[in-house]
């Protein structure tokens, strides 16, 4: 089976003015199924560098079809 479908969720902790972590995520669909880990890390990077956030956690989800 090999990957139809290739997401990301970009997760950072936020600590408020009143010391409570939040988590707040970013998730971008429909990236290149054949896309590797280190691609993954650069495009993460590249959004980071965008938007000034910053992720403490990157979530691989790979989507495969079953019934093929």
């Amino acid at each position: 089976m090999t990957a139809t479908k290739l997401s990301i969720i970009l997760t950072q902790n936020i600590v408020t003015s009143e010391g409570k972590v939040t988590k707040a995520t970013r998730k971008i669909n429909n990236l290149k199924p054949s896309a590797n880990k280190a691609d993954i890390q650069v495009f993460a990077e590249t959004i980071e560098a965008l938007t000034g956030e910053n992720y403490d956690t990157i979530e691989i989800v790979k989507t495969e079809a079953i019934n093929e």
